[in-house]
């Protein structure tokens, strides 16, 4: 709740009925309180904050920062948040076959011809990966695997060769507060350290919106703010990512021709050639003895075979299978960047706990 408070610095914090609190500054003069957050304009300066219980007789003073919030700079440039051009349901043509890269490209389909994703050459329900445009385009000889644990800056490279060179577009780091060039706009980089990655972009309206694998576009955060700046949004999925590492922001074009038109989109909401990434739900849960055989470089095909199809799909950039167990934990497969091969496995609980049983 606190930090609700602080990241839209407006009265968007309501106490409830059994809670009081006062914020003071330095000398412990009284700022504001009640149970309505009031506009606080308090740009990094340590304040405090007394919390009181009703019923309790806990009294804390907590020194916290304030950090004001505002829309960031923008270049006209910036591309409308349009839910209904993108989520069309977890079997739909759209939202099935794009993630978090190909939204924050703007790209539904190859720009160049058209064609589908996942673009030829490409895995089985293989979203979009930083390179794959220039392996379609320009060289089919073109490796776009990486490794998240060694080189996290590899995504950035194939990134870069994807637009500046495989779409004649444009990519380039671009400061947090620095105005993207004509004709760009703003998008954003963060990883989950050896695990996943996730792309964020700036809006026509100076918010920002993402897209996590093949779910929904949303302009809000895991906890349901509004993303005024990805550096400081909230970035963490109990059962997806946890995007602590902040990459950078960069400038890229949104090319012409990567966008469905409704009437093309809706033709191909029939096709039968629209990859299911998502199932029903009868999928029973497994148990720990069930799941044992799984080791590292074991094929997709091989582990659903035994276990099933995934109960859900996770993760943002390399989205992951997950299947419920049956002590309520998950599983969570990642077949990494080319969904190939078992490259990690980890059990997560409702609480977020990770236990990684292949790394």
């Amino acid at each position: 709740m606190l930090r609700r408070c602080i990241r839209s610095k407006s009265n968007c914090w309501k106490g409830d009925d059994n809670v009081f609190f006062e914020i003071y500054d330095d000398n412990l003069t009284l700022l504001t309180g009640g149970q309505e957050c009031k506009n606080l304009l308090y740009e990094n300066e340590v304040l405090y904050i007394k919390l009181r219980y009703t019923g309790s007789s806990f009294v804390s003073t907590i020194p916290f920062t304030i950090t004001v919030m505002g829309f960031m700079p923008m270049s006209g440039y910036e591309e409308l948040y349009e839910e209904e051009r993108w989520n069309d349901g977890e079997e739909g043509l759209i939202q099935s076959t794009t993630n978090c890269y190909a939204y924050a490209l703007n790209l539904q389909r190859c720009p160049t011809d058209g064609v589908a994703f996942p673009l030829p050459n490409s895995a089985e329900q293989h979203c979009l990966q930083p390179g794959d445009l220039y392996r379609y385009i320009v060289d089919d000889s073109w490796d776009t695997g990486y490794n998240l644990d060694a080189d996290t800056l590899a995504i950035v490279d194939n990134s870069s060769v994807d637009n500046n060179i495989a779409i004649d577009g444009f990519f380039e780091e671009i400061g947090q507060y620095d105005v993207a060039p004509s004709g760009t706009y703003k998008v954003a980089l963060v990883i989950d350290q050896g695990l996943d990655y996730h792309w964020y972009r700036q809006n026509l309206d100076g918010m920002w919106s993402h897209k996590l694998g093949t779910d929904p576009i949303t302009n809000l955060d895991p906890l349901g703010d509004p993303i005024y700046d990805p550096l400081y949004a909230e970035r963490y999925y109990t059962y997806g990512g946890n995007y602590t590492l902040f990459i950078g922001y960069f400038a890229v074009e949104a090319k012409e021709g990567g966008m469905y038109s409704p009437s093309e989109a809706l033709a191909q909401q029939s096709s039968p050639s629209i990859p299911l990434f998502k199932r029903d739900e009868q999928n029973p849960a497994k148990s720990l003895s069930q799941i044992e055989f799984i080791e590292k470089g074991m094929g997709i095909g091989e582990i659903r075979g035994q276990i099933g199809l995934p109960q859900q799909i996770v993760g943002s950039g390399i989205i992951m299978d997950s299947y419920l167990l049956e002590n309520g934990d998950k599983l969570i497969i990642s077949y990494g960047s080319m969904r190939s091969v078992v490259a990690k496995a980890f059990i997560v609980t409702p609480q977020g706990e990770r236990t990684f049983i292949i790394e």
